[in-house]
């Protein structure tokens, strides 16, 4: 194996303990036969992990931590679907005690149930003025108003000679 290989995984992989079995024995064979690659990792040793060990390991301060925590919430807000941030808008209102649960499911079906008939209850007038007015229509076209008892009696049909 090249010399720049193996001095790229001593300065990366091998320092961070990512090597696999595989390529760790290969290194080791290649810093066994090569002088140049073992004062390398001497060098590397030296240079680079030398000065941390025996350094205390650094924690940030707690606020840093609070902001990656909400930077992380804010991105997977923006990667999940409204209905979870409906969830997590809701969920204060949910949590708290049953009988809140059940008055909000109550109160949602309560606006279901109406938002459902408002529309329907204004409609029905029409519906049934435009089912009489299409009676009244067919009966004058059939010419034969006392079919049905409507008021279709009440206004002249064409004559046979008016209609030529």
């Amino acid at each position: 194996m090249e010399c720049k290989k193996i001095q790229e995984w001593l300065m990366t992989d091998h320092r961070d303990g990512e090597l696999n079995p595989a390529e760790g024995s290969e290194l080791r064979q290649h810093i066994e036969g090569c002088a140049v690659c073992r004062e390398f990792e001497e060098s590397v040793r030296m240079t680079v992990a030398a000065p941390f060990r025996g350094l205390a390991e650094l924690q940030p301060d707690p606020v840093v931590w609070q902001k990656i925590r909400g930077m992380i919430a804010a991105e997977e807000d923006r990667s999940q679907g409204w209905l979870r941030k409906v969830e997590r808008f809701l969920q204060p209102v949910l949590r708290p005690l049953p009988v809140f649960r059940l008055a909000f499911v109550v109160a949602m079906v309560l606006m279901v149930v109406v938002l459902a008939r408002w529309p329907f209850g204004r409609v029905e007038p029409v519906y049934a003025y435009m089912e009489e007015q299409a009676v009244f229509l067919g009966e004058l076209q059939t010419g034969n108003p006392e079919s049905s008892g409507s008021d279709a009696t009440e206004y002249e049909l064409p004559s046979a000679e008016m209609m030529s």
